[in-house]
């Protein structure tokens, strides 16, 4: 990760399924960078917060936000930065904008280290558009363009996680083509982009951002065995007190990764939900009889989107054939299956495979390395449900 990071021209793009913790890894990689200029002297390569692409977000407002976390980090980490000899504009004029509910601006000239146009001596407010619009990121740019006028200089690394929830390959896309001039070209910025397989591998594909992006670097599902021990690494870190006495222990947390599909995002999900529910309804149990307890709840919530209205109202029984089937397939599909799956065609599966996903039962994946074959898959509530159901059966 820190050769990707710190090689040149291209952006890395980090890929993983079942939820994997790239983020995490992305934050290590970065910790040990940072403590690599912080303690010996190496180039800076600062991290700045993680931050997600919206579906209403356009070029000009995520460049905005973008801007707003440069300035917060350009300011808390000065003074190391100008005892290493890098050039730090004058940047009072920013904070008092950045940090003042209103402001009285005092007169300052077209000039990119300060606000980039003329005011008199009215009270602006924070949120003037005008600066906000364009002023404001075009004097952040400027502070990284002096401070480190070349790719050898270093800069921060901007992380953006979760692409795949803005739905499509095609969304993320879109969003980061419109952003490739603005914010890939701009000096002193690194960027790490994490999502899942279908998308990242999509994303270097495209014309617009091949040369700007790096090929993914894939990181595997969590390894079976190491399931349960993020659980107890986290008890060792989190825990208010020792011993703890949480609701649900590593075991009951490997029985709910494995059943919703191992997905490891959700699993935290489902252990927290069920947590919170323990400690609302204070069921009068024994400590040992709780992984019953999990099990029965994890039961109500699949009989409880089973018999949900939009599921009610969208599925019927042809569905719900193919929905056990899938199941008992072990959740993948592909179209070309239709006839294992008793459709004469393949649209007739198509048909009754977006009923499923208009409920949250399947999702559709776009599969690049087999040219865009479109690929099924049960989501971890269709697996709870198709466990609700007695398609599929408890773990051991």
């Amino acid at each position: 990760m820190n050769d990707c990071i710190t090689g040149g021209v291209l952006h890395p793009t980090v890929e993983g399924e079942n939820g994997v913790g790239k983020t995490s890894l992305v934050s290590v990689a970065q910790y040990r960078l940072w403590r690599e200029f912080n303690e010996n002297d190496g180039i800076p390569f600062i991290p700045i917060k993680t931050t997600e692409l919206r579906s209403n977000d356009t070029a000009a407002s995520f460049t905005r936000s973008v801007m707003f976390d440069v300035a917060h980090a350009f300011i808390k980490h000065r003074k190391i930065l100008k005892r290493r000899g890098y050039h730090f504009p004058d940047s009072r004029n920013i904070e008092r904008w950045i940090s003042d509910p209103v402001n009285r601006s005092r007169t300052a000239g077209v000039s990119a280290l300060s606000f980039g146009t003329t005011f008199g001596g009215s009270r602006t407010s924070n949120t003037s558009p005008g600066f906000a619009e364009s002023g404001f990121p075009s004097a952040i740019m400027a502070w990284l363009e002096e401070c480190f006028p070349d790719r050898s200089s270093g800069g921060f690394v901007c992380t953006i996680d979760n692409l795949e929830l803005l739905r499509t390959a095609r969304a993320s896309i879109n969003a980061l083509e419109s952003m490739r001039d603005a914010l890939f070209k701009c000096p002193g910025l690194f960027w790490v982009l994490c999502g899942s397989n279908h998308v990242t591998r999509t994303l270097v594909q495209t014309p617009r951002l091949r040369g700007r992006l790096d090929d993914p670097i894939e990181l595997s599902p969590v390894g079976d065995g190491d399931v349960r021990e993020i659980l107890k690494r986290r008890f060792d870190v989190y825990a208010v007190r020792k011993p703890h006495d949480a609701p649900v222990d590593a075991d009951d947390f490997y029985f709910i990764y494995a059943t919703i599909g191992k997905q490891l995002r959700d699993a935290f999900k489902y252990a927290e939900c069920f947590s919170s529910w323990f400690a609302r309804e204070r069921p009068v149990v024994e400590p040992s009889g709780r992984s019953k307890l999990l099990k029965e709840w994890l039961t109500g919530k699949g009989k409880e989107h089973e018999s949900s209205q939009p599921v009610r109202l969208k599925v019927r029984e042809r569905g719900w054939q193919l929905f056990d089937r899938l199941a008992d397939a072990g959740g993948y599909c592909i179209y070309s299956q239709h006839q294992e799956f008793g459709f004469p065609g393949q649209q007739s599966m198509r048909d009754q495979i977006a009923r499923l996903v208009d409920v949250g039962l399947v999702r559709q994946d776009t599969d690049v390395s087999a040219n865009g074959r479109r690929v099924m898959s049960l989501t971890p509530i269709g697996w709870l449900v198709a466990r609700a159901r007695g398609v599929v059966h408890d773990v051991t």
